[in-house]
């Protein structure tokens, strides 16, 4: 009969040392090269446990992964925030309508420091090393690059200020620009030449420019750029199609009517990942008279300069050239003040021939940053014919634009990498959003890498109604957030079986009000996975480990945990934290809290000395019954036979097991500083610490301990998949449903067959139990130890109901089902009857012995 135990608690473990090579740049950012080339960059919460970005090798790894547009910000300065949150965050999903933006109360609110958030963040910053990862093409890591330039079909917006109250100017342009990053503009520049500003912006797709044009709108006065300056020119460039769409948006949503929208007439874009991110880039921008003889040969001899460019001038990022009744502009973004001087010989020996008969230069402007708008200006060449623009400090341009394409599988090798780079044997995974879908595929192919899982915003698939709405929402836009959703984002889907196996204790976190991911995703999860809580706070929407400090918490105390208390609720790990009376100063406390955690790993291992004792009197009974059919010889023989070998490694292995539980059981007493009395269980031992403690204690601290309860036990909801509402059970013996314990110890009925000697089963299969046996420990749970009768009834079995069952996972993760009559046979053969008991034996991760239940060494059975 099979039997698979793990770790200290019922999980695997493996003992968890990271690599000292692990070194931080001045940063204190870490970088790892993946499988494919590609530079991952992560850094450590607040430092790591010692504060100087280093990993701690005796503590636990955590490696958290972040949603699709996000980075290890989003992490470091919202959800592990010590501070105010960023100016500019805006929470999504749920809260996102009624917080607002930066300035409003709802926001203020949500962005105030809160000292008992940064109380836990510090404390769960000293106890694991936690790492804040940069997904690929998201913050700090690279992406791979597409070599091949594409046809840019963006849409500019170009405006013309005069400045008239510089300050006020510039401190609307720092809400436009966070506010343009927020509609999700592909890049925006603001420049300054004495009093002239030129403001572009550029967009991907029209519904970017509608959100922002809209956003803008809702401004207050005091943050638009019309109370300071006055608007001159506006003009939008773009493909015909883009250009017809603008018609779409109110006037009145946008700074005035547009002077002209100028048609492209050839462009281009080139990938710009790894084209030199130290480099500035510098904006050029021509302004064109178009000549009687240019008509319809514009386009080609456009095309001609595109090509040249294209295959000549690698310092080149994107070219575009366009043009209406009235004139044309050609905009250039390069790489620093060479690539600029390179493309301003290039064009202008394209003016001076194959385009000098249809166009004729009427203005340049130079828009670059210190340095390089200082070597621009000392060439004497073009000093005279160019107007210089200063970049405003917050000016961007992206590097999103790709045609590269990426798979959920890329992300998962990347943490696996990080992994491997750190050196741990085991990590926990924390992932939201999209970070909840790479985590949970990262555990299904590396389950053996896995500690314990913690899911935000998470689903096991995504519907047809969300894949139309991603793939509404990624467009055909080359751009690598939107090549994320159309390769990785829209297509998660699990498979229930796959889920099933996972025997990783997960935390699952989803807001009652979460817009982007309902419930439902986490709901669905948690009926699929074997170990798994589902924490549901009533608000916080999509970011409510942000805006939610409880949806926090629950997730530090349960990184934090030791295994036997990973779903405990422990209300004094928080107390020790923020309580104003010093909790960790009075010593009674912290012995009494110590020995409540040493209990709840004793607990842990009752579980699993219950279930080794009745493998081991079952595998001892099938060995009898091998000798007894005359299978194999006496054990006792002088002549070994391979079968006789068998039989006696079968049984040292039995003594083994249960010799190793009992060394963990003094191994926790010794820890927890209790001599091993002969005359009292560890849990008398430790119960008795606790009392001696609680009377010694200060009174808040004692007032505190009454108030938590039993904080150390855990009730195993989790177990078995489905959800933890107290709908399990467990048919008993005596064909009655079985759910949780009147006490609360445990959240409901766990027996099997297996808890009865293989002599008696088929007598209770058929005639029942014998009179007066109700009290008797092959029927008690293996939970709390309690008999049936000491766990609530919920009703006569149903008609398919066999003894034993249980409507959740069993073995192999399938819907549970108990075996027929005749499966239990005593006439089958051995092997027959091994196969038939593994078979049935439901792999609850833990389980426990009664709590009254003596713990005695158990010799080897005669």
């Amino acid at each position: 009969m099979a039997l698979a135990l793990q770790g200290g608690s019922g999980y695997q473990s493996t003992t968890l040392a990271v690599s000292s090579e692990c070194k931080a740049d001045e940063d204190g950012f870490h970088h790892v090269n993946a499988g494919d080339g590609i530079n991952i960059r992560f850094r450590l919460l607040c430092g790591g446990p010692r504060g100087d970005h280093s990993f701690e090798p005796k503590l636990r790894t955590a490696i958290c992964l972040h949603g699709v547009g996000d980075s290890l910000g989003w992490w470091e300065d919202a959800v592990f925030r010590t501070k105010e949150l960023p100016e500019g965050y805006t929470p999504s999903g749920g809260l996102a309508a009624a917080m607002g933006s930066a300035g409003t109360p709802g926001f203020q609110a949500l962005a105030k420091v809160d000292g008992r958030r940064k109380k836990f963040v510090e404390a769960l910053a000293k106890r694991v090393n936690v790492v804040l990862l940069d997904l690929r093409g998201f913050g700090g890591s690279g992406r791979p690059r597409s070599e091949a330039p594409w046809t840019c079909d963006n849409i500019t917006s170009l405006q013309t200020w005069k400045v008239q109250d510089i300050t006020g100017f510039t401190k609307a342009i720092k809400t436009a620009l966070a506010t343009s990053k927020v509609a999700g503009a592909a890049s925006h520049s603001v420049s300054l030449a004495g009093s002239t500003a030129l403001v572009r912006v550029s967009f991907r797709t029209m519904q970017a420019l509608g959100i922002y044009f809209t956003k803008m709108s809702e401004l207050p006065k005091p943050d638009l750029v019309d109370s300071y300056a006055c608007l001159q020119t506006q003009e939008f460039t773009g493909c015909a199609a883009k250009l017809a769409e603008l018609k779409m948006i109110p006037e009145s949503l946008m700074a005035g009517q547009p002077n002209c929208s100028v048609s492209c007439e050839a462009s281009f874009e080139n990938d710009s990942e790894g084209m030199g991110a130290a480099v500035e880039r510098v904006l050029v921008i021509h302004r064109l008279k178009l000549l009687p003889d240019a008509g319809h040969k514009l386009a080609e001899v456009s095309n001609s300069l595109l090509r040249d460019v294209k295959h000549n001038d690698a310092s080149c990022i994107s070219l575009n050239i366009s043009s209406n009744e009235k004139g044309a502009v050609a905009i250039c973004i390069t790489q620093g003040a060479q690539g600029a001087l390179a493309h301003l010989q290039r064009f202008q020996q394209w003016l001076e021939g194959e385009a000098g008969s249809l166009l004729a230069l009427q203005a340049t402007q130079l828009h670059a940053r210190g340095a390089e708008l200082k070597s621009l200006r000392e060439v004497v060449a073009i000093s005279f014919a160019a107007q210089f623009f200063q970049l405003f400090p917050l000016s961007y341009e992206d590097s999103q634009g790709t045609e590269a394409r990426v798979s959920l599988s890329n992300f998962v090798e990347d943490v696996e990498s990080v992994r491997c780079y750190i050196g741990a044997a085991q990590v926990s995974i924390i992932g939201h959003s999209m970070g909840s879908a790479i985590g949970l595929e990262y555990a299904v192919r590396y389950p053996q890498r896995v500690d314990r899982v913690c899911l935000s915003a998470g689903a096991p698939r995504v519907g047809q109604a969300a894949y139309a709405n991603w793939m509404s929402i990624a467009g055909e836009t080359r751009a690598w957030t939107e090549s994320v959703i159309r390769g990785a984002v829209a297509l998660v889907s699990f498979d229930d079986k796959e889920l099933h196996k996972l025997d990783v204790p997960t935390l699952l976190i989803n807001a009652k009000d979460d817009t982007l991911t309902p419930v439902i995703g986490s709901q669905m999860l948690e009926a699929a996975l074997p170990i798994a809580l589902l924490h549901i706070p009533d608000f916080g929407g999509h970011d409510c480990l942000v805006s939610n400090s409880t949806a926090l918490e629950r997730l530090v105390r349960f990184l934090a945990a030791e295994e036997a208390m990973l779903f405990a609720e422990d209300p004094l790990f928080g107390e020790q934290l923020v309580n104003r009376w010093n909790l960790p100063g009075d010593k009674a406390f912290m012995r009494y809290y110590n020995s409540g955690k040493a209990l709840a790993q004793v607990e842990a291992v009752e579980r699993r000395l219950r279930l080794l004792r009745h493998w081991a009197r079952n595998s001892e009974f099938q060995d009898g019954l091998q000798l007894s059919m005359g299978l194999l010889p006496k054990l006792q023989d002088a002549v070994a036979t391979p079968e006789t070998k068998e039989a006696i490694n079968r049984r040292q292995e039995r003594v083994a097991r249960l010799d190793s539980e009992q060394a963990a059981m003094r191994s926790i007493l010794k820890q927890a500083r209790l001599p091993i009395a002969s005359g009292s269980t560890p849990r008398e031992q430790l119960m008795a610490e606790m009392m001696e403690m609680l009377s010694r204690m200060s009174v808040p601290a004692r007032e505190v301990v009454e108030r938590a309860g039993v904080w150390w036990r855990d009730s195993g909801a989790p177990q078995g998949g489905g959800a933890g509402d107290g709908s399990k059970y467990t048919v008993d013996a005596w064909r009655r449903r079985r759910g949780g314990s009147k006490s609360g110890c445990c959240s409901w009925y766990r027996w099997d067959l297996n808890s009865v000697p293989l002599s008696m089963r088929t007598g209770l299969i058929s005639h029942g139990p014998p009179p007066n046996s109700a009290n008797d420990s092959m029927f008690a749970c293996w939970w709390c130890g309690g008999p049936a009768s000491a766990h609530e009834d919920v009703g006569p079995a149903g008609e398919k109901e066999e003894l034993s069952f249980f409507p959740g996972l069993g073995p192999g993760r399938q819907p549970w089902s108990q075996a027929a009559l005749a499966d239990f046979a005593i006439d089958k053969s051995p092997e027959e009857q091994e196969d038939t008991l593994s078979g049935q034996v439901p792999r609850y991760s833990r389980i426990n012995l009664a709590e009254t239940s003596a713990l005695q060494l158990v010799p080897a059975i005669q």
